[in-house]
Order: structure tokens, then C-alpha cells, then sequence
């Protein structure tokens, strides 16, 4: 799926026009595509989908996971990006 920098690109889109589509009322696939986007994503590239998902579980999801997103996201960034993620974390 990161083969090259398009999949970057298609990912977001596809993410993107599926939280458009389908608002909230397909949580749990949602959930699916988002843990598969980031177990595949380079950690450089990944920032972006955690704010993505953690905005999605903040909205439609529980504070809870909202927080678990978050808190992947500081173990999982690279080391110029970890100030910022430990910022929204907090």
C-alpha cells in the first residue's frame, strides 16, 4: 500500500471520501481501514492519519479510543514529530 508515494495519496482519499460517505454509521469498518492504513504507513507519512482517526473517534467514536489513537500515535511518529504528538496527547 506505501510502495510509493501515490499510495500516500490514495490512502487519504480513500479514507477521506469514506467518512464523507458514510458519517459515522459504519464505525467498526472505519476503525478496520484506519488500523490497516497505519500498520502498512511509514512512520514519516503517518502523523496525518492519526490526527485523521483521532478527529474521526473524537467525533463519532469515544473519548477513549480518541485517547488510545493519540496516544499510538506518540509511540509510532518519528522523533521531530513526537513534541507535537505528546502536545495533543496531553
Amino acid at each position: 500500500p506505501f510502495p510509493h508515494a501515490g499510495g500516500i495519496l490514495l490512502w487519504k482519499n480513500y479514507l477521506t471520501e469514506f467518512l464523507e460517505r458514510y458519517a459515522g454509521s459504519k464505525t467498526p469498518r472505519a476503525r478496520e481501514l484506519f488500523d490497516r492504513c497505519l500498520g502498512e504507513c511509514p512512520p514519516e507519512e503517518s502523523p496525518e492519519f492519526y490526527l485523521l482517526y483521532g478527529d474521526y473517534e473524537e467525533t463519532h467514536g469515544l473519548t477513549k479510543r480518541a485517547l488510545r489513537v493519540y496516544e499510538r500515535m506518540c509511540a509510532s511518529v518519528p522523533p521531530s514529530e513526537k513534541n507535537a504528538a505528546y502536545r495533543l496527547y496531553i
